[in-house]
């Protein structure tokens, strides 16, 4: 993942590139030419996936397909456009998207994440709901929950912030949501209590309501740290933390959140995600190039020095110290 300065025509794109309105912008393998970068940043798209030929090629390991992710974002933008104008939600397309994300999830089981959205500044907040209905619904899978609850979690974490559509107030739009949802029979109570209290937190330092403990619903708590970890990796303003970071992050909320949770939830995230540029504690510098399931602490690694893959399942008493922000020359 390259900054928008970084590119130049000697760059070819790696995955997609949207529009506010989900067209592609640019394809897979295409060049990345000065007109291209001025209407990217036009768009407020900031940065891109390129190839890289140090890493050489790897899989697509997102696991929730580029149609269904794109589909669910046009239609949560015709949610919240029609929501402002004050006309029935299309509420059996957002079930039916909420499904198909559950089902990419279910048949990619064990799949982590690994890439950061890249999203246009147009689109950001449907975008923002699409990756933490993903992220929660993730979450309720890991902590066993069955089919029913898995999908009450995901069309609540998708409409989650459908109060924007109705007020530009911070504070009021987890009311204004859970007031809307309300009005439809097929959204559950708890799936909606999820607009209401995903910014609540268990030690009541949260909002509206300022609630505690259990009152404040699992579901909620789930969706809370997908916003959370959403907004740290993909800030509306381009600004991003990395993965590492966030989970940092994450993982100190324990005052805030129910600690099965927050394990359930940090335990679908890549820290060190595929292209990431890596020291080990030996010194040793290289790029990861694959996250085993299950065990994202132990990637393996192609070294810089001499394109030695290291397999850290291998070797137990090596482990990653840092990340390095700039990537050094391969040789």
């Amino acid at each position: 993942m390259l900054s928008l300065f970084e590119l130049s025509e000697a760059h070819k794109i790696a995955r997609p590139i949207y529009a506010p309105d989900q067209s592609i912008l640019l394809n897979r393998g295409a060049s990345v030419k000065l007109a291209y970068k001025n209407r990217l940043e036009a768009f407020g798209i900031l940065s891109v996936y390129v190839e890289d030929e140090f890493l050489g090629t790897i899989e697509d390991i997102d696991p929730v397909s580029d149609v269904v992710r794109q589909g669910a974002t046009r239609i949560v933008q015709k949610a919240f456009d029609l929501a402002a104008a004050k006309k029935p939600l299309n509420i059996d397309e957002l079930v039916r998207v909420a499904n198909q994300i559950t089902d990419d999830l279910l048949a990619n089981r064990g799949c982590m994440v690994q890439f950061t959205d890249i999203r246009s500044s147009g689109a950001y907040r449907y975008a923002h709901s699409v990756n933490v209905c993903i992220l929660a619904t993730l979450t309720a899978i890991g902590l066993g929950y069955d089919m029913l609850r898995v999908k009450q979690v995901a069309i609540g974490s998708l409409l989650h912030d459908i109060g924007y559509a109705l007020t530009d107030n911070p504070l009021d739009h987890p009311m204004e949501g859970f007031n809307l949802l309300r009005r439809y029979p097929m959204v559950h109570t708890l799936s909606a209590a999820i607009a209401v209290q995903h910014h609540e937190r268990i030690d009541g330092a949260g909002f509206p309501r300022n609630l505690k403990g259990d009152a404040v619903h699992e579901y909620a708590q789930i969706c809370a740290l997908a916003d959370m970890y959403d907004h740290l990796t993909n800030a509306e303003d381009g600004e991003h933390v990395l993965p590492h970071y966030a989970l940092e992050k994450i993982m100190s909320e324990y005052n805030g959140y129910d600690q099965k949770i927050i394990t359930a939830f940090v335990r679908n995230i890549a820290p060190y995600p595929v292209g990431t540029s890596v020291r080990l504690n030996d010194g040793q510098e290289g790029k990861v190039i694959a996250v085993p399931k299950g065990l994202p602490l132990r990637p393996v690694v192609k070294l810089f020095e001499t394109s030695e893959l290291i397999h850290l399942l291998d070797h137990s008493t090596l482990f990653v110290t840092e990340v390095i922000e700039k990537i050094p020359v391969a040789k």
